[in-house]
């Protein structure tokens, strides 16, 4: 149902992961409050999800974007009010990313995302980290 729900929820990944920890090969299996804590806020955020607004093709877009130490997220912004969440897990291999290399991977996965609403439209992206500023 989380998984269905996935774009409804913003920081689905960041809340998911104490709880995919769990599922690790060799890892063993421990309920803690840390646990319990994820999967309260999990319940909260699929019960009071914002509501998303319809998208209109006329105004402009905004994508807002961050990465964490465990994932990545995004949103499509329409006059300040969410079109759509997503977000992902990094991998083994991504979370050894530098900071920089996490943003831009999250500018990427955003645009891939949301390609049927910026598809040859030009479009805002907004993101926390001010190297890559300079970078574009």
């Amino acid at each position: 149902m989380v998984t269905y729900l996935s774009k409804f929820i913003p920081h689905l990944a960041d809340l998911t992961a104490p709880l995919r920890q769990l599922l690790r090969k060799g890892v063993s299996w421990s309920w803690t409050s840390q646990h319990e804590r994820a999967f309260s806020d999990i319940k909260q955020a699929v019960t009071s999800a914002p509501v998303l607004q319809y998208f209109d093709p006329s105004k402009p877009v905004v994508i807002q974007t961050d990465a964490s130490s465990t994932g990545l997220g995004s949103c499509l912004l329409q006059d300040g009010k969410p079109i759509e969440f997503t977000s992902r897990a990094l991998t083994d291999a991504e979370t050894l990313y530098a900071q920089i290399e996490k943003e831009l991977l999250t500018i990427v996965f955003a645009c891939i995302k949301f390609d049927q609403y910026i598809y040859g439209r030009p479009g805002t992206v907004q993101s926390d980290h001010k190297p890559l500023e300079s970078i574009f």
